[in-house]
């Protein structure tokens, strides 16, 4: 079966390279986001059934619009079961004020720094 990763990241280059990564492994069906704002609506759509839900979301720490914490709070908030128990994984690329602790409070499942 094919592993569905939602990415929320707002650098293109960043997209560019985990495509290409995604694309060695196999099997797996990558969207990308730039923002957590919009990493939200995805997942509001898959609550209403109008897409699949992600097996996994990435989801960067710092973004516009909307920050990866806040998203990722207002996921675990969605009424849905299936969508609002999706593991998410914080990406960072090191943000020293941002601690584990802060992602797991957001609701994160796991953090990668």
């Amino acid at each position: 079966r094919t592993l569905r990763v939602l990415y929320a990241e707002d650098s293109v280059p960043t997209h560019f390279i985990v495509k290409r990564l995604m694309k060695r492994i196999g099997s797996v069906e990558l969207t990308c986001v730039n923002d957590g704002k919009a990493a939200l609506q995805y997942c509001e759509k898959c609550a209403r059934g109008e897409m699949m839900c992600p097996d996994i979301i990435l989801m960067d720490c710092q973004m516009p619009v909307m920050n990866g914490l806040d998203a990722s709070t207002k996921i675990r908030a969605l009424t849905d079961i299936t969508v609002s128990r999706v593991p998410i994984v914080a990406v960072s690329s090191g943000v020293k004020s941002l601690s584990q602790r802060d992602c797991i409070r957001a609701g994160m499942d796991d953090y990668a720094a």
